[in-house]
């Protein structure tokens, strides 16, 4: 049986949250990314229900209640929507595979059962936790976090949840205070030395342009002109464009890659490291356990052994040669000076450490 409107005056001073309506008095709220309405027979009631659902939502939001099931799960949303609406489209989608595929792999496998919705700042900051026990940087976490945080804002822009839930936590990955680690002269012999000639010839083309090992992995013949490299945006870390000289060895070696492959290129869109990724060794991962394993037998010992090192070693060389941190800073493909200071405090080490040797 319908319960009877009852008469309200209008100028009588409603709850907040409150509206009268028709005779009924009604509460409005948001519920994952929807506005919902219901309607009660008393001021009373209405705001008993504006409380409940208020608690019900906080809850939610905090992960003590059962999450709305009209939202998606998190694995849902990140491969079917994310990945494939806004990461695959781009043209930097190559360059996303080799810096943040393997980040979006562990937060599916860490966050695919949870719904958009249910994910919260006390999952975030376990997940933090678990990493830094787990012996990784406190940056590298926070990176893994960012890709989170991008995702879930991009689920709010597509109006499948209301806000994020964690968009109140701080993830951002300053530069490392510690000094990257680079390799001395003594320690360059000792591993050419022991470098297959193909590795050599990447390990060698990185020392002299500092390029990234994915952008010299990514370097096409086209891009080579008349002794310079294009280093394309869609290659390149941040996405802009920069031109590198090549001269000395690094024009020499490619120049004799080049003599090698002259009769089997077709359009110069070809790699010009493609022999080193497209092999029965194992690919990227292959090539990086071939670099390991040289490391090993040169006597080389340390943490930051990868091809990166030698992108420190050329920044620090040119800092040592009186190179100005602005054209370091160009040649390197930074967009903040900040991230160049780190090496002229390298420089500064090396002066100390070789002055130090004098009391010795």
């Amino acid at each position: 049986m319908p319960q009877p409107r009852i008469h309200f005056h209008p100028r009588r001073k409603l709850p907040r949250g409150v509206q009268y309506r028709n005779g009924r008095f009604v509460i409005r709220y948001w519920l994952n990314g929807k506005k919902k309405s219901e309607a009660f027979p008393t001021i009373e009631d209405a705001v008993k229900a504006k409380q409940a659902r208020e608690t019900d939502i906080a809850r939610g939001n905090l992960g003590f209640l059962p999450a709305d099931r009209s939202v998606p799960s998190f694995k849902e949303f990140a491969e079917n929507v994310y990945m494939e609406n806004y990461v695959k489209p781009s043209p930097r989608y190559d360059r996303w595979l080799h810096t943040e595929q393997w980040r979006f792999k562990k937060l599916v496998s860490t966050f695919g059962e949870h719904r958009l919705s249910a994910i919260t700042v006390t999952m975030i900051e376990a997940y933090r936790k678990k990493a830094l026990v787990e012996g990784h940087s406190g940056q590298g976490a926070n990176r893994d976090l960012r890709l989170l945080k991008a995702i879930l804002n991009r689920a709010v822009y597509e109006k499948v949840i209301h806000e994020n839930p964690i968009k109140g936590v701080r993830c951002s990955a300053k530069v490392e205070a510690s000094r990257p680690r680079v390799l001395s002269p003594s320690e360059l012999t000792r591993l050419d030395g022991v470098l297959s000639d193909d590795v050599k010839e990447l390990v060698h083309v990185l020392l002299s342009t500092g390029l990234r090992e994915f952008e010299a992995l990514s370097i096409q013949w086209r891009d080579i002109r008349a002794s310079l490299l294009e280093v394309r945006g869609e290659i390149s870390k941040n996405g802009k464009r920069r031109y590198l000289p090549l001269v000395g060895e690094a024009e020499t070696i490619l120049k004799n890659i080049l003599a090698r492959k002259k009769k089997m290129l077709k359009t110069g869109t070809e790699r010009v490291f493609d022999h080193l990724v497209a092999n029965p060794l194992g690919g990227r991962t292959g090539l990086e356990n071939r670099l390991r394993e040289a490391f090993k037998k040169a006597n080389i010992h340390g943490k930051g052994l990868g091809f990166h090192i030698f992108r420190h070693t050329f920044a620090t060389r040119l800092i040592q040669k009186g190179v100005d941190v602005k054209t370091v800073q160009e040649l390197l493909g930074h967009s903040d000076l900040k991230m160049v200071l780190v090496y002229t405090h390298t420089s500064e080490q090396l002066k100390k450490e070789a002055i130090s040797r004098l009391t010795e």
